[in-house]
C-alpha cells in the first residue's frame, strides 16, 4: 500500500494576510517544490501575486500538466458556479477537464 500523500510530503500553506509559507500555522521558509494551478475559472485557481513573483524569479518549471492552453480557453464556455473545471460549451478546445497543473522546483544556490 502506498503512503498517504500527508505522510509522504511535507504540505505547507500559504497565508496571504501575513505573507508567507506556513507549516502547522507556524511561519516556514520556501518549499522546494511548488503545485499551483491555473484556469479559466480563476476565482477557483487564484495563485496569491507573492507567490506567482516567487515562481517566476525562485523556482524552475518541471512539468505542467495541461487541461487546456491560454491560446484555447476563450473559445471554451465555463459555468462559473462549479468547480469542475470542464467546460460546457467548447469542450473541443479542452485536452481534459481540470485546470492547468504546474510543479515548479526551487533553484538551489550555487
Amino acid at each position: 500500500m502506498l503512503p498517504k500523500p500527508l505522510e509522504r510530503f511535507v504540505q505547507y500553506t500559504f497565508n496571504e494576510q501575513a505573507n508567507r509559507f506556513e507549516l502547522d500555522g507556524r511561519p516556514a521558509g520556501p518549499p522546494d517544490l511548488l503545485v499551483l494551478q491555473e484556469s479559466p475559472l480563476g476565482f477557483y485557481s487564484r495563485i496569491p501575486p507573492r507567490v506567482a513573483a516567487m515562481a517566476a524569479s525562485d523556482y524552475v518549471r518541471v512539468i505542467t500538466f495541461e487541461g487546456i492552453s491560454a491560446s484555447r480557453a476563450s473559445g471554451a464556455v465555463y459555468d462559473r458556479d462549479d468547480m469542475f473545471f470542464a467546460p460546457f460549451g467548447g469542450i473541443e478546445n479542452a485536452e481534459r477537464p481540470g485546470p492547468n497543473v504546474g510543479i515548479f522546483e526551487r533553484r538551489r544556490s550555487r
